[in-house]
Protein backbone atom coordinates (compact mmCIF):
# COMPACT_ATOMS: atom_id res chain seq x y z
CA UNK A 1 0.00 0.00 0.00
CA UNK A 2 0.86 3.53 -1.33
CA UNK A 3 2.46 6.05 2.00
CA UNK A 4 -0.39 8.14 1.65
CA UNK A 5 -2.96 5.40 1.75
CA UNK A 6 -1.38 4.49 5.46
CA UNK A 7 -1.58 7.82 6.54
CA UNK A 8 -5.08 8.25 5.76
CA UNK A 9 -5.70 5.24 7.54
CA UNK A 10 -3.66 6.47 10.79
CA UNK A 11 -5.93 9.77 10.23
CA UNK A 12 -8.88 7.75 10.07
CA UNK A 13 -7.59 6.27 13.35
CA UNK A 14 -6.46 9.19 15.11
CA UNK A 15 -9.80 12.03 14.23
CA UNK A 16 -12.45 9.57 14.40
CA UNK A 17 -15.14 10.47 16.63
CA UNK A 18 -14.95 10.76 19.90
CA UNK A 19 -18.36 10.38 21.41
CA UNK A 20 -18.45 8.73 25.07
CA UNK A 21 -20.93 6.30 25.92
CA UNK A 22 -22.57 5.95 29.23
CA UNK A 23 -21.11 3.26 31.62
CA UNK A 24 -22.77 1.27 34.55
CA UNK A 25 -22.07 2.60 37.88
CA UNK A 26 -18.80 2.17 40.08
CA UNK A 27 -16.48 2.57 36.86
CA UNK A 28 -12.99 4.80 37.47
CA UNK A 29 -13.60 8.21 36.39
CA UNK A 30 -10.41 10.25 34.81
CA UNK A 31 -12.52 13.29 34.20
CA UNK A 32 -15.53 14.78 32.94
CA UNK A 33 -16.89 17.26 30.50
CA UNK A 34 -20.14 18.75 29.87
CA UNK A 35 -22.55 17.11 27.73
CA UNK A 36 -24.86 19.87 27.67
CA UNK A 37 -26.67 22.35 30.17
CA UNK A 38 -26.88 21.48 33.88
CA UNK A 39 -25.12 17.64 33.02
CA UNK A 40 -21.90 16.13 32.46
CA UNK A 41 -20.48 13.55 30.73
CA UNK A 42 -20.09 9.84 31.57
CA UNK A 43 -17.16 9.10 33.77
CA UNK A 44 -13.77 7.52 31.54
CA UNK A 45 -12.48 4.39 32.11
CA UNK A 46 -8.60 5.03 32.83
CA UNK A 47 -6.01 2.39 31.27
CA UNK A 48 -2.49 2.89 31.58
CA UNK A 49 -0.25 1.58 29.05
CA UNK A 50 3.41 1.82 28.12
CA UNK A 51 5.33 2.16 24.83
CA UNK A 52 5.49 -2.15 24.25
CA UNK A 53 2.10 -2.54 25.52
CA UNK A 54 0.29 -0.05 23.39
CA UNK A 55 2.59 -1.95 20.22
CA UNK A 56 1.44 -5.31 21.62
CA UNK A 57 -2.31 -3.81 21.72
CA UNK A 58 -2.31 -1.99 17.90
CA UNK A 59 -0.56 -4.86 16.57
CA UNK A 60 -2.89 -7.75 18.05
CA UNK A 61 -6.77 -5.79 18.67
CA UNK A 62 -6.33 -2.58 16.30
CA UNK A 63 -9.84 -3.47 13.63
CA UNK A 64 -7.98 -1.73 10.48
CA UNK A 65 -5.22 -4.49 11.29
CA UNK A 66 -7.92 -7.24 12.35
CA UNK A 67 -9.78 -6.53 8.85
CA UNK A 68 -6.89 -7.17 6.92
CA UNK A 69 -5.13 -9.76 8.50
CA UNK A 70 -9.17 -11.53 8.45
CA UNK A 71 -8.93 -10.37 4.57
CA UNK A 72 -5.66 -12.36 3.99
CA UNK A 73 -7.18 -15.14 5.69
CA UNK A 74 -10.56 -15.32 3.72
CA UNK A 75 -8.28 -15.56 0.55
CA UNK A 76 -5.95 -18.43 1.95
CA UNK A 77 -8.60 -20.51 3.18
CA UNK A 78 -10.67 -20.17 -0.08
CA UNK A 79 -7.68 -21.03 -2.37
CA UNK A 80 -6.75 -23.79 0.24
CA UNK A 81 -9.84 -25.35 0.63
CA UNK A 82 -10.93 -25.43 -3.24
CA UNK A 83 -10.16 -28.88 -4.86
CA UNK A 84 -9.90 -28.69 -8.37
CA UNK A 85 -8.76 -32.05 -9.34
CA UNK A 86 -11.71 -33.31 -7.18
CA UNK A 87 -15.45 -34.75 -8.77
CA UNK A 88 -17.42 -33.76 -5.56
CA UNK A 89 -16.32 -29.84 -6.86
CA UNK A 90 -16.83 -29.18 -10.20
CA UNK A 91 -14.43 -26.21 -11.50
CA UNK A 92 -17.54 -23.73 -11.85
CA UNK A 93 -18.37 -24.01 -8.60
CA UNK A 94 -14.90 -23.31 -7.32
CA UNK A 95 -14.73 -19.97 -9.68
CA UNK A 96 -17.96 -19.07 -7.85
CA UNK A 97 -16.72 -19.39 -4.12
CA UNK A 98 -13.64 -17.92 -5.01
CA UNK A 99 -15.24 -14.79 -6.86
CA UNK A 100 -18.19 -14.34 -3.18
CA UNK A 101 -14.74 -14.85 -0.98
CA UNK A 102 -13.19 -11.58 -2.94
CA UNK A 103 -16.83 -9.58 -3.01
CA UNK A 104 -17.05 -9.88 0.26
CA UNK A 105 -13.28 -8.78 0.81
CA UNK A 106 -14.04 -5.40 -1.69
CA UNK A 107 -17.28 -4.71 0.14
CA UNK A 108 -14.90 -4.46 3.42
CA UNK A 109 -13.49 -1.18 1.70
CA UNK A 110 -10.22 -1.72 3.10
CA UNK A 111 -8.95 -1.67 -0.36
CA UNK A 112 -8.35 0.80 -2.79
CA UNK A 113 -6.37 2.31 -5.95
CA UNK A 114 -4.33 -0.83 -7.83
CA UNK A 115 -5.37 -3.43 -5.80
CA UNK A 116 -9.18 -3.00 -6.17
CA UNK A 117 -8.89 -3.05 -9.08
CA UNK A 118 -6.93 -5.98 -9.60
CA UNK A 119 -9.13 -7.87 -7.35
CA UNK A 120 -12.54 -6.76 -9.41
CA UNK A 121 -11.05 -7.96 -12.78
CA UNK A 122 -9.95 -10.93 -10.78
CA UNK A 123 -13.66 -11.39 -9.91
CA UNK A 124 -14.54 -11.09 -13.31
CA UNK A 125 -12.09 -13.81 -14.43
CA UNK A 126 -14.03 -15.97 -11.71
CA UNK A 127 -17.13 -15.50 -12.78
CA UNK A 128 -16.16 -15.78 -16.52
CA UNK A 129 -14.45 -19.20 -15.86
CA UNK A 130 -17.40 -20.58 -13.42
CA UNK A 131 -20.07 -19.57 -16.84
CA UNK A 132 -17.34 -20.93 -19.56
CA UNK A 133 -18.00 -24.22 -18.37
CA UNK A 134 -17.64 -25.85 -22.43
CA UNK A 135 -13.87 -25.41 -21.90
CA UNK A 136 -11.60 -28.92 -21.65
CA UNK A 137 -11.29 -29.91 -17.94
CA UNK A 138 -7.10 -29.87 -18.27
CA UNK A 139 -7.86 -26.11 -19.34
CA UNK A 140 -9.89 -25.43 -16.21
CA UNK A 141 -7.21 -27.31 -14.68
CA UNK A 142 -4.04 -25.33 -15.63
CA UNK A 143 -6.75 -22.03 -15.48
CA UNK A 144 -7.10 -22.59 -11.68
CA UNK A 145 -3.93 -23.60 -10.89
CA UNK A 146 -2.95 -20.41 -11.92
CA UNK A 147 -5.43 -18.50 -10.05
CA UNK A 148 -4.69 -19.99 -6.85
CA UNK A 149 -1.25 -19.01 -7.01
CA UNK A 150 -2.20 -15.15 -7.74
CA UNK A 151 -4.56 -15.48 -4.47
CA UNK A 152 -1.56 -16.84 -2.51
CA UNK A 153 0.79 -14.11 -3.62
CA UNK A 154 -2.27 -11.91 -3.10
CA UNK A 155 -2.98 -13.38 0.74
CA UNK A 156 0.61 -12.84 1.57
CA UNK A 157 1.09 -9.66 -0.03
CA UNK A 158 -1.93 -8.33 1.85
CA UNK A 159 -0.39 -9.74 5.29
CA UNK A 160 2.69 -7.90 4.31
CA UNK A 161 0.43 -4.99 4.15
CA UNK A 162 -1.23 -5.57 7.39
CA UNK A 163 2.02 -6.05 9.23
CA UNK A 164 3.00 -2.50 7.33
CA UNK A 165 -0.21 -0.61 8.56
CA UNK A 166 0.26 -2.47 12.07
CA UNK A 167 3.96 -1.33 12.73
CA UNK A 168 2.80 2.48 11.44
CA UNK A 169 -0.21 2.59 13.78
CA UNK A 170 2.02 0.87 16.68
CA UNK A 171 5.03 3.51 16.21
CA UNK A 172 2.09 6.69 15.67
CA UNK A 173 0.79 4.67 19.39
CA UNK A 174 4.08 5.13 20.97
CA UNK A 175 4.24 8.98 19.78
CA UNK A 176 1.38 9.59 21.36
CA UNK A 177 2.78 8.22 24.59
CA UNK A 178 5.83 10.39 24.47
CA UNK A 179 3.28 13.38 23.37
CA UNK A 180 1.48 12.93 26.69
CA UNK A 181 4.46 13.11 28.97
CA UNK A 182 5.93 16.07 27.34
CA UNK A 183 2.70 17.67 28.05
CA UNK A 184 2.53 17.00 31.08
CA UNK A 185 6.28 18.35 31.53
CA UNK A 186 4.28 21.70 29.55
CA UNK A 187 1.81 21.79 32.08
CA UNK A 188 4.09 21.76 35.10
CA UNK A 189 6.21 24.44 33.83
CA UNK A 190 2.99 26.23 33.23
CA UNK A 191 2.05 25.27 36.64
CA UNK A 192 5.59 26.84 37.84
CA UNK A 193 4.91 30.09 35.96
CA UNK A 194 1.83 30.51 37.77
CA UNK A 195 3.41 30.20 41.09
CA UNK A 196 5.67 32.88 40.34
CA UNK A 197 3.22 34.93 38.50
CA UNK A 198 0.88 35.07 42.14
CA UNK A 199 4.30 35.60 44.56
CA UNK A 200 4.98 38.81 41.80
CA UNK A 201 1.46 39.92 42.09
CA UNK A 202 1.25 40.01 45.89
CA UNK A 203 3.97 41.82 45.93
CA UNK A 204 2.78 44.56 43.13
CA UNK A 205 -0.64 44.81 45.08
CA UNK A 206 1.06 46.39 47.83
CA UNK A 207 3.07 48.29 45.54
CA UNK A 208 -0.27 49.94 43.81
CA UNK A 209 -1.60 50.38 46.89
CA UNK A 210 1.51 52.35 47.83
CA UNK A 211 1.22 54.31 44.29
CA UNK A 212 4.49 52.65 43.66
CA UNK A 213 3.94 51.32 40.63
CA UNK A 214 0.58 51.83 37.94
CA UNK A 215 -2.52 50.21 37.74
CA UNK A 216 -1.70 48.96 33.77
CA UNK A 217 1.63 47.52 35.21
CA UNK A 218 -0.37 45.30 37.66
CA UNK A 219 -3.15 44.54 35.01
CA UNK A 220 -0.29 43.79 32.78
CA UNK A 221 0.82 41.03 35.48
CA UNK A 222 -2.64 40.06 35.96
CA UNK A 223 -3.42 39.52 32.46
CA UNK A 224 -0.42 37.18 32.00
CA UNK A 225 -1.66 34.84 35.00
CA UNK A 226 -4.99 34.70 33.27
CA UNK A 227 -3.18 33.50 30.13
CA UNK A 228 -1.04 31.07 31.07
CA UNK A 229 -4.33 29.72 33.37
CA UNK A 230 -5.85 28.99 29.82
CA UNK A 231 -2.99 27.69 28.49
CA UNK A 232 -2.64 25.13 30.92
CA UNK A 233 -6.52 23.99 30.39
CA UNK A 234 -5.59 23.84 26.28
CA UNK A 235 -3.04 21.47 27.25
CA UNK A 236 -4.97 19.26 29.24
CA UNK A 237 -7.73 19.21 27.13
CA UNK A 238 -4.84 18.42 24.59
CA UNK A 239 -3.94 16.07 26.57
CA UNK A 240 -7.37 14.27 26.96
CA UNK A 241 -7.99 14.00 23.71
CA UNK A 242 -4.97 12.67 22.84
CA UNK A 243 -5.47 9.43 25.42
CA UNK A 244 -9.05 9.00 23.83
CA UNK A 245 -7.22 8.60 20.05
CA UNK A 246 -5.06 6.53 21.65
CA UNK A 247 -7.41 4.01 23.06
CA UNK A 248 -8.95 3.56 19.79
CA UNK A 249 -5.95 2.73 18.10
CA UNK A 250 -5.24 0.10 20.32
CA UNK A 251 -8.72 -1.47 19.67
CA UNK A 252 -9.86 -0.60 23.39
CA UNK A 253 -13.78 1.09 24.01
CA UNK A 254 -14.50 4.07 23.03
CA UNK A 255 -14.87 5.32 26.74
CA UNK A 256 -11.15 4.38 27.74
CA UNK A 257 -8.53 7.05 28.62
CA UNK A 258 -5.27 5.31 28.20
CA UNK A 259 -2.84 7.16 30.71
CA UNK A 260 1.17 6.95 30.00
CA UNK A 261 2.49 4.26 32.69
CA UNK A 262 6.31 5.16 33.60
CA UNK A 263 8.41 5.70 30.38
CA UNK A 264 11.95 4.12 31.69
CA UNK A 265 14.93 5.82 29.93
CA UNK A 266 17.37 3.36 27.81
CA UNK A 267 20.89 2.62 29.18
CA UNK A 268 23.74 4.51 27.83
CA UNK A 269 25.09 1.37 26.72
CA UNK A 270 21.88 0.56 24.57
CA UNK A 271 22.25 4.25 23.12
CA UNK A 272 25.65 3.50 22.37
CA UNK A 273 25.20 -0.19 20.62
CA UNK A 274 23.26 1.54 18.10
CA UNK A 275 25.20 1.07 14.42
CA UNK A 276 24.17 3.41 11.76
CA UNK A 277 25.50 0.99 8.98
CA UNK A 278 24.38 -2.15 10.06
CA UNK A 279 20.73 0.15 11.15
CA UNK A 280 20.43 1.03 7.51
CA UNK A 281 20.90 -2.32 5.93
CA UNK A 282 18.20 -3.29 8.15
CA UNK A 283 16.45 -0.99 7.16
CA UNK A 284 16.56 -1.38 3.91
CA UNK A 285 15.87 -5.13 3.97
CA UNK A 286 13.06 -5.18 6.28
CA UNK A 287 10.99 -1.80 4.52
CA UNK A 288 7.94 -2.96 3.00
CA UNK A 289 8.04 0.17 0.91
CA UNK A 290 10.95 -1.34 -1.05
CA UNK A 291 9.82 -4.95 -1.04
CA UNK A 292 6.59 -3.46 -3.05
CA UNK A 293 8.43 -1.34 -5.38
CA UNK A 294 10.48 -4.66 -5.96
CA UNK A 295 7.12 -6.73 -6.28
CA UNK A 296 5.94 -3.95 -8.75
CA UNK A 297 9.42 -4.19 -11.02
CA UNK A 298 9.00 -8.05 -10.86
CA UNK A 299 4.99 -7.81 -12.31
CA UNK A 300 6.62 -5.17 -15.11
CA UNK A 301 9.36 -7.85 -15.66
CA UNK A 302 7.27 -10.49 -16.70
CA UNK A 303 4.97 -9.07 -18.89
CA UNK A 304 8.35 -7.58 -20.63
CA UNK A 305 8.03 -8.08 -24.27
CA UNK A 306 10.38 -5.92 -26.48
CA UNK A 307 7.87 -6.22 -29.23
CA UNK A 308 4.59 -5.22 -27.43
CA UNK A 309 4.55 -1.23 -26.92
CA UNK A 310 4.76 0.16 -23.10
CA UNK A 311 6.30 -2.79 -21.87
CA UNK A 312 9.91 -1.20 -21.45
CA UNK A 313 8.63 1.76 -20.29
CA UNK A 314 6.76 0.01 -17.40
CA UNK A 315 9.97 -1.80 -16.45
CA UNK A 316 11.92 1.45 -16.48
CA UNK A 317 9.32 3.35 -14.28
CA UNK A 318 9.47 0.14 -11.85
CA UNK A 319 12.83 0.52 -11.71
CA UNK A 320 12.94 4.13 -11.25
CA UNK A 321 10.60 3.90 -8.65
CA UNK A 322 12.02 1.56 -6.58
CA UNK A 323 15.64 3.22 -6.67
CA UNK A 324 14.06 6.51 -4.99
CA UNK A 325 12.09 4.53 -2.69
CA UNK A 326 16.15 2.99 -1.30
CA UNK A 327 17.05 6.91 -1.44
CA UNK A 328 14.17 7.75 0.40
CA UNK A 329 15.13 5.39 3.11
CA UNK A 330 18.19 5.71 3.41
CA UNK A 331 17.49 9.35 3.43
CA UNK A 332 14.49 8.99 6.47
CA UNK A 333 17.19 6.95 8.27
CA UNK A 334 19.50 9.04 8.67
CA UNK A 335 17.72 11.41 9.68
CA UNK A 336 16.27 9.26 12.63
CA UNK A 337 20.26 8.96 13.56
CA UNK A 338 20.64 12.28 13.24
CA UNK A 339 17.73 12.92 15.62
CA UNK A 340 19.76 10.30 18.10
CA UNK A 341 22.87 12.08 18.35
CA UNK A 342 21.15 15.50 18.67
CA UNK A 343 18.91 14.49 21.70
CA UNK A 344 21.91 13.16 23.44
CA UNK A 345 23.73 15.98 23.13
CA UNK A 346 20.97 18.38 24.33
CA UNK A 347 19.98 16.03 27.38
CA UNK A 348 23.49 16.49 28.21
CA UNK A 349 23.35 19.98 27.98
CA UNK A 350 19.82 20.18 30.25
CA UNK A 351 21.73 17.97 32.63
CA UNK A 352 24.61 20.68 33.10
CA UNK A 353 22.21 23.41 33.43
CA UNK A 354 20.37 21.64 36.29
CA UNK A 355 23.63 21.14 38.33
CA UNK A 356 24.66 24.68 37.78
CA UNK A 357 20.82 25.32 38.78
CA UNK A 358 21.53 23.20 41.86
CA UNK A 359 24.92 25.05 42.82
CA UNK A 360 23.44 28.21 42.33
CA UNK A 361 20.69 27.56 44.27
CA UNK A 362 22.88 26.09 47.05
CA UNK A 363 25.00 29.85 47.14
CA UNK A 364 21.71 31.55 47.50
CA UNK A 365 20.26 29.33 50.34
CA UNK A 366 23.57 30.29 52.45
CA UNK A 367 23.11 34.14 51.02
CA UNK A 368 19.32 34.11 52.20
CA UNK A 369 20.12 32.68 55.57
CA UNK A 370 22.62 35.58 56.56
CA UNK A 371 20.84 38.19 55.19
CA UNK A 372 22.36 38.84 52.44
CA UNK A 373 19.10 38.26 49.91
CA UNK A 374 15.94 38.98 49.38
CA UNK A 375 13.51 35.96 49.62
CA UNK A 376 11.80 36.76 46.14
CA UNK A 377 15.74 36.62 44.87
CA UNK A 378 15.99 32.88 47.15
CA UNK A 379 12.67 31.74 45.55
CA UNK A 380 13.74 32.74 41.20
CA UNK A 381 16.71 30.71 42.63
CA UNK A 382 14.51 27.32 43.60
CA UNK A 383 12.17 28.46 40.27
CA UNK A 384 15.33 28.02 38.11
CA UNK A 385 16.16 24.39 39.65
CA UNK A 386 12.39 23.61 38.57
CA UNK A 387 12.94 24.82 35.23
CA UNK A 388 16.09 22.88 35.07
CA UNK A 389 14.51 19.71 36.36
CA UNK A 390 11.45 20.04 33.84
CA UNK A 391 13.65 20.95 30.67
CA UNK A 392 15.78 17.60 32.15
CA UNK A 393 12.81 15.50 31.80
CA UNK A 394 11.57 16.70 28.32
CA UNK A 395 15.56 16.28 27.11
CA UNK A 396 15.52 12.37 28.63
CA UNK A 397 11.81 11.86 26.76
CA UNK A 398 13.11 13.31 23.48
CA UNK A 399 16.20 10.89 23.55
CA UNK A 400 13.90 7.72 24.70
CA UNK A 401 11.43 8.37 21.74
CA UNK A 402 14.66 8.91 19.33
CA UNK A 403 15.81 5.47 20.43
CA UNK A 404 12.49 4.24 19.93
CA UNK A 405 12.03 5.84 16.41
CA UNK A 406 15.95 3.98 15.72
CA UNK A 407 14.21 0.46 16.51
CA UNK A 408 11.59 0.71 14.36
CA UNK A 409 14.41 1.67 11.54
CA UNK A 410 15.26 -1.08 11.92
CA UNK A 411 12.27 -2.76 11.12
CA UNK A 412 11.94 -0.78 8.29
CA UNK A 413 9.45 1.48 9.79
CA UNK A 414 10.27 4.51 8.27
CA UNK A 415 8.21 7.94 7.34
CA UNK A 416 9.16 8.98 4.24
CA UNK A 417 7.90 11.92 1.81
CA UNK A 418 4.38 11.98 0.85
CA UNK A 419 4.27 10.11 -2.86
CA UNK A 420 7.36 7.76 -2.10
Amino acid sequence: MKRKVISALLACTLLAGSAVPALAAGETAAGQTPAGIGAEAPALKVRQMGVLAVKKAVQEDNSTVRILRKNASAIEDAAGGSSFGSASVSPGAAYSELADTLEKILESGTLDGDTKKAYEAQITALRGNAENMNLSVSVQYQSALAMLSQLDDQAYQLRRQADSIANQMAMAAQNLLYTMETLDCQMESLKNGIATLDRNLAVMKVQRSRGMIGQLQLDTVENQRVQLVNSQQTLANMREQIGLSLSQLCGLDADTLVEPSTLIMPYEGELDRINAKTGLENAKKNSFDIWSRRVSLRAAQNVYDKNISGTAEAVKAAEDQLAVTQESVETAYATVIQNMKDSRVSLTAAQNALTQAQDDLRLASVKYKLGTMSRLSYQSAEDAVKTAEINVRLAELTVAQNYTACQWAEQGVLTLPTGV
